[in-house]
């Protein structure tokens, strides 16, 4: 009777210790984090389609993309391995070899070329060549002193950060609001003279933009859409360009365009402190601060 009661457990789930199989060891392995790459496969930032023909030199030894924008490297490379890449059309990219084989290559969006990127995404006169933008997916805007009670800065200023958020595609949503621990805030109000140019001040850490103020030159000004649109832009990272939105007079253009879009794009792609052009092999980090000062004359 004993024995056909302990058989009968055994059948209806082994829920005894000798029943059967008496080998309980976990046989599941844990994926480890690739050391070496065989192959690498290089895309564009703003199409993600394979980038054809780039010259790719790893560790010394030089390839060629083919069709599927890939290389198979003749021998297998240490993660850490340097690589540069170069494709017309693109800007030359600086790096090293990570855990994923997958890697972009910087477009050049059509109707720009290397100096209008270099200017809208690295440079900011008096301050290192390197690439600065938010990392936090939300920018607010709090608008301060006697502007605060203007329903018309208001109005402008919602109008602004809808055109601001468009630009980015998404990846940062630009409102106004108080300051919350998951965004980062910019103080708006009238310059101490409210006269002159409207003058934008930016902190960042490492390339990553911590906050800053914007003060108008006047009332008409903070008034104004497109004023406060163009500076909404370098609180996202980017600099004046040569033509278009950023200009510093805005040369006559109302709104961020493709090639602002574009470019937004492909920074979102790098990490911030990536040094001009497209080098994260020597990326800036650490936790010194400096600010950048914009001062813009947007007619």
């Amino acid at each position: 009777m004993k024995r056909s009661l302990i058989a009968a457990l055994c059948l209806l789930g082994g829920v005894l210790p000798g029943c059967g199989n008496s080998d309980s060891t976990d046989t599941t392995t844990t994926p480890t984090a690739a050391t070496t790459q065989s192959t690498l496969t290089f895309t564009s930032t703003i199409t993600g389609s394979p980038v054809v023909g780039a010259r790719v030199v790893v560790a010394g030894s030089s390839y060629t993309t083919g069709a599927d924008g890939s290389i198979a490297l003749s021998t297998p490379a240490a993660i850490g391995a340097t690589i540069d890449a170069s494709a017309p059309g693109f800007l030359d990219r600086v790096t090293a070899l990570s855990t994923t084989p997958a890697l972009t290559l910087w477009e050049i969006p059509a109707g720009a070329d290397v100096a209008f990127v270099r200017q809208l995404a690295y440079n900011r006169a008096g301050t290192a060549e390197v690439l600065w933008r938010p990392t936090a997916a939300n920018i607010l805007l709090q608008i301060t002193g006697e502007i605060a009670s203007d329903p018309a800065v208001r109005a402008a200023h919602v109008q602004a950060a809808a055109m601001a958020s468009a630009v980015t595609g998404g990846k940062v949503s630009v409102q106004l609001g108080s300051p919350v621990s998951t965004g980062i805030t910019f103080t708006l109000q009238l310059g101490p003279s409210a006269q002159g140019a409207t003058t934008t001040y930016l902190t960042q850490s490492g390339g990553v933009i911590q906050g800053g103020r914007v003060e108008y030159a006047s009332a008409a000004a903070a008034r104004d859409v497109r004023v406060i649109a163009h500076e909404i832009g370098h609180m996202l990272g980017f600099g004046h360009a040569p033509s278009g939105f950023m200009c510093p007079n805005a040369c006559g253009v109302d709104n961020f365009g493709p090639l602002e879009q574009a470019v937004y794009v492909s920074m979102w792609q790098r990490n911030p402190g990536t040094a001009a052009l497209d080098n994260d092999r020597r990326l800036i980090t650490g936790s010194s601060t400096s600010t950048a000062v914009f001062s813009c004359d947007i007619r």
